[in-house]
């Protein structure tokens, strides 16, 4: 199907769906490899839609210690402000970094760059909970907002990527939240 490539990246560009990323990468591409033969269907779509909740129970999760940790750094001069911005530094990180987000996926691969933040997203998540000393907790904190940024980018392009029309629609509408109807 596909002509000898001199990259080993028309794997991720086939697979994100950017063809002409491989024929720049200098691969050659037949008509028969140019064209979509499977269509995604509702286990892809939820499997584009898991990554998007991270954000939600990220928050939800240092909102609900933010009494204690307010509490444990109370000694510290501005102690309040700084467990507040804990909660809000990763939002602020996802406005600056996602169109770095859209570049890095278009450069690297969809997929690769989903795969690589959700693992960053696993360290950089779970690091607060051995770290003692607040600026490293935020800059914990900025390293998920980037990874985030990612996921949330990425996801939204993969799912305009794979589904088309009507279908396309539904999908992106439920990337919104549960409370869209669709």
């Amino acid at each position: 199907v596909v002509i000898p490539c001199i990259s080993k990246s028309y794997a991720w560009a086939q697979a994100d769906g950017v063809k002409s990323a491989a024929v720049k990468r200098g691969c050659a591409l037949t008509q028969a490899a140019t064209v979509d033969a499977r269509r995604p269907g509702f286990l892809q779509g939820i499997m584009l839609l898991l990554p998007i909740t991270m954000s939600v129970v990220g928050v939800s999760v240092f909102t609900a210690t933010a009494a204690l940790m307010t509490q444990r750094f109370k000694h510290l001069p501005n102690g309040d402000y700084l467990v507040q911005l804990l909660i809000t530094m990763p939002a602020i990180w996802i406005l600056l970094f996602s169109p770095v987000a859209g570049w890095l996926a278009d450069r690297y691969g969809r997929r690769r760059m989903l795969i690589a933040s959700m693992i960053a997203y696993a360290f950089v998540g779970i690091a607060p909970f051995f770290l003692e000393d607040i600026y490293l907790i935020l800059l914990t904190r900025c390293g998920v907002g980037i990874c985030e940024s990612i996921v949330l980018t990425v996801t939204t392009a993969m799912i305009s990527d794979y589904y088309k029309g009507r279908s396309r629609e539904r999908w992106s509408r439920r990337t919104l939240g549960p409370t869209t109807p669709g």
